[in-house]
């Protein structure tokens, strides 16, 4: 995720840019607003934005190495902070990353009922005291690569009262180079002197009809197995008049249409790769692709390729937004993945 690629609330992006060209990053913040708002994805591509080690153009790279871990959510200094619900006791984040971790990677428009019904459709989730005793022990430790050390609080509002004197402390002292991020819709919940430590960005909601919907997605999923059937073959010189006009009918949607739809071919290319190494189950979005073999698609995708795969859908997301010519940006699009997911060494 990199701003160019969230389309509400510019004005905060921009302002979180401006810390980090400026080194003057504010070390506790509260990003207020609903998960439809792009909160946590604005989180995100800040923390991304901070990790890079080749900004440009008021962006990150997305492929030197902390953009690639950022790109699977696993960079060794960003720390996620999340409620959870017992068992274990005392539960923490760390206990339910993984399953976390999937969720957001499908969508990081993610609401809590959607992580409740994932790990627990009755029990109450919290955040307790053990995830700031655990903040406590990253802190120790000195960052591995990133220079700073981000804590990611989603759904800051559901810290329990022990958890949030303990984050107080924190707040109040924290190490150098050390940055929390809470994000919450509820911040009458939080108290007052959390609230008092922290730059507040308040961010509007955006249209639904900028998030991608089970309706939508469906669509997006037969076109997305045309383009993947048509990109099988132009390499060995076939269906390129298809593809052609595949090119043709996309370029005349609507920019937000082919945007999304591009968004929804990286979430499917994600996907494949976790689902490949065994890193994901039960993908909701296998439920999409009709008369097409998702278990025999994920072979396609693999270490060598998905960073290339990433960074050429990222690419091309930031150049439809900056009006270049769509047709010459799927063509070439569809001959770099048609030479990744043709190529079987891994």
């Amino acid at each position: 995720m990199i701003f160019e690629n969230i389309k509400s609330n510019k004005s905060n992006h921009k302002i979180l840019i401006q810390d980090v060209n400026k080194q003057k990053i504010p070390h506790a913040q509260l990003f207020y607003g609903t998960p439809e708002s792009g909160t946590l994805a604005t989180a995100l591509a800040y923390a991304k934005y901070i990790f890079c080690t080749n900004k440009k153009n008021d962006s990150a790279c997305s492929i030197c190495g902390n953009c690639n871990k950022m790109n699977l959510l696993i960079h060794p200094d960003l720390h996620f902070i999340f409620p959870v619900a017992s068992p274990p006791k005392n539960p923490v984040s760390a206990n339910f990353i993984e399953s976390w971790r999937e969720l957001i990677l499908q969508s990081m428009y993610s609401k809590i009922e959607d992580w409740q019904k994932k790990i627990s459709d009755k029990k109450k989730l919290i955040i307790n005291k053990s995830e700031i005793e655990n903040i406590n022990k990253a802190l120790q430790v000195k960052s591995y690569q990133g220079d700073y050390k981000i804590f990611i609080i989603w759904f800051a509002e559901k810290l329990n009262k022990e958890a949030s004197n303990k984050l107080l402390k924190n707040l109040e002292e924290p190490p150098e180079k050390t940055i929390f991020l809470l994000l919450s819709n509820e911040k009458e919940k939080l108290l007052d002197t959390i609230l008092s430590r922290l730059r507040i960005l308040n961010f509007n909601s955006i249209n639904n009809s900028n998030i991608i919907n089970l309706e939508e997605g469906n669509k997006h999923s037969e076109n997305f197995v045309k383009w993947m059937r048509l990109c099988f073959y132009i390499i060995k010189r076939k269906k390129i008049t298809e593809l052609i006009e595949w090119i043709d009918v996309v370029s005349k949607a609507q920019k937000d249409y082919q945007i999304n739809f591009l968004t929804f071919t990286i979430d499917s290319f994600r996907n494949a790769f976790l689902y490949r190494y065994g890193m994901q189950k039960d993908l909701e979005l296998v439920e999409c692709f009709n008369n097409f073999s998702f278990s025999n698609f994920c072979k396609f995708v693999h270490r060598n390729n998905i960073l290339k795969i990433l960074k050429a859908l990222d690419d091309a997301i930031y150049y439809l937004n900056r009006n270049a010519n769509t047709k010459i940006i799927l063509l070439n699009l569809s001959i770099d993945l048609s030479n990744y997911i043709n190529n079987l060494k891994e």
